[in-house]
């Protein structure tokens, strides 16, 4: 597998992570990010099969499953209602949006807010190690070396079933449901992070479960993450 020489990952490292705070408007300086990890980062799309595989991977590892925890975190933080918190969730905002909400919303924290309580919260539990982040584009700032970043898809036709099956809605709301889901997560990472969320070089595996059972997909993961992770990591990934 080939490797940045050090310094240039640690150049790359710092130039992202500092994009990141200004994008997310951060203004005092951030813990270091040095020491994070062992970690593995799942983005999957709706329907995918990404979150029942993130359970699957870390539970025989005795590893930690981050979403909700993270929700409450941020609204623990930022001294707002989780409702406040998922309008913001893994969505972009405009500034008319921002104003809004806090209109209507009167904890609302404000989606520079949200961003600011975000990255930190999810950079605190990559420093605690031996964490699975879904989602919030965890992948593009933390340390690619400290984790394993994984990207999980599955044809539509498979996606629209899975979310009818699971929602109990028929298939035309389900296709709508899938439609917006990719629309909002596609616009987050755009807005937030300036990468498409398409991108296969945020990830270092890209897995599609369209013809894997999740017995299997977890497999295929837990061997890379143990495989990548078997280096300066050796001893924390059982």
């Amino acid at each position: 597998m080939a490797r940045y020489p050090k310094s240039e990952h640690l150049v790359e490292h710092q130039a992202r992570w500092k994009q990141i705070k200004e994008a997310a408007g951060l203004e005092q300086e951030c813990p270091s990010l040095e020491q994070e990890g062992p970690y593995l980062t799942i983005s999957r799309q709706l329907g995918s099969g990404g979150t029942e595989l993130a359970h699957r991977v870390a539970g025989p590892l005795g590893w930690r499953v981050v979403d909700r925890e993270l929700v409450s975190a941020i609204a623990e933080k930022t001294h707002s209602s989780l409702g406040a918190v998922l309008a913001h969730d893994e969505r972009a905002s405009g500034l008319l949006d921002d104003y809004l909400s806090h209109l209507l919303v009167p904890d609302d924290p404000g989606h520079g807010a949200y961003l600011r309580a975000m990255t930190m919260i999810v950079a605190s539990f990559a420093r605690e190690g031996r964490v699975v982040v879904l989602g919030r584009g965890a992948n593009w700032f933390l340390d690619p070396e400290r984790g394993l970043r994984v990207r999980v898809i599955r044809p539509p036709g498979q996606r629209i079933e899975e979310v009818a099956r699971e929602e109990g809605i028929d298939l035309r709301a389900a296709e709508e449901r899938v439609r917006r889901h990719d629309e909002e997560q596609r616009r987050f990472i755009e807005q937030t992070f300036g990468r498409s969320i398409d991108d296969p070089l945020g990830y270092d595996l890209v897995l599609n479960t369209g013809h894997l059972t999740p017995e299997q997909a977890a497999d295929i993961v837990t061997a890379a993450l143990c495989r990548k992770l078997q280096g300066e990591t050796a001893g924390q990934v059982p």
